[in-house]
Parts: structure tokens; sequence; C-alpha cells
């Protein structure tokens, strides 16, 4: 989660520069604080994304989309430091991911997927819950391509962003 946070702190730096009147802490602390409203509205944006390409309509898309930000917590949890946004938007990044690579059948999608799962497992293991459902999809569409070498390109697509996290946090 830090490492997500560099930019915003970095802008309120580069801010505090074009106001001196404020303290550099306050224009700093208060970018960091903007984050999860931040990633609240990437959240709504991919689900506004992901039922467009599901072949959805607009008025469809745009009424799910205001019934996730105003019927769910999502908009308390902007007002917090917790990183339940930042794993929301990695799942839901992560689902559209695999949702292209249904369409497009390019392995860059599965890499990218199994990229930001790891990422949300190393921002919090309790996201570990999502693995076993993911793991089934994944099997099932493996199921599907016929050849073992393409079959293998496929997990190893999956799993190696997954094992690079997995060392990085077994070595922490």
């Amino acid at each position: 989660m830090p490492l997500l946070l560099v930019p915003f702190y970095a802008f309120g730096h580069i801010l505090s520069k074009f106001i001196p009147f404020l303290e550099h802490d306050y224009l700093t602390q208060f970018c960091v604080s903007m984050a999860n409203p931040f990633f609240t509205a990437l959240i709504a944006l991919t689900l506004f994304v992901f039922i467009r390409r599901l072949g959805f309509g607009v008025k469809t898309g745009i009424l799910t989309t205001l019934c996730y930000a105003f019927c769910t917590m999502s908009w308390i949890y902007t007002r917090s430091g917790f990183s339940e946004p930042v794993l929301t938007l990695l799942l839901f990044l992560a689902a559209l991911s695999l949702y292209i690579y249904e369409e497009s059948g390019l392995l860059r999608y599965v890499w990218l997927s199994g990229f930001l799962i790891a990422y949300s497992l190393l921002i919090k293991t309790n996201s570990i819950v999502c693995l076993p459902v993911i793991f089934i999809y994944l099997a099932y569409k493996s199921f599907k391509i016929k050849r073992l070498g393409p079959r293998l390109g496929f997990w190893l697509a999956f799993v190696m962003p997954m094992s690079l996290f997995v060392f990085i946090y077994l070595y922490h």
C-alpha cells in the first residue's frame, strides 16, 4: 500500500512549493489522504467498464456504478486509511483482465491478473480467500486448451508474477 501512496505524497510535496503559506506536512498529508477517494473512483470506473464489456447498456452501467458508489460501504472506506479500496480495485482489475483474456486470448492479460492478485496478497494477506475461486476459473479455462504447451504457458503466465511476489513476501 505505501508504494501506491508515493505519487500522492509527491504531488503534495510539489504542491507545497507553489503554496508556500501552507505547511508542507499538511499538504502532503492531505494529498495522501485523498488516495482512497481516488481508488474508490477508479473502482467505480472499472465496474462501469466491466459492465459495458459484458454487453450491457450505458444506463445499466451507470445505475450499477451508482448503486455500488452509494449503496455499499465503499464511500465510508474513502474517509479512512484502510487498504480495502485498493484491494477491491486490484481484484476488480484482475477480474476485468481475465475477462479481456477471454475475449482476446492474449496471455499478457493472464499475467496482469496474476500480478494484480499477487500485489493484493502483499497488501493484505486476507485476500487469499479469493484465490480458490480464481484457481477454479483458471482450471476451467485451462481444460479448454487442448495442447500441453499452450496450457503450460497459460499457467506460467499466471503463476510467474505470483511466485515473484511470494518470494518478496518470504524474503521480507
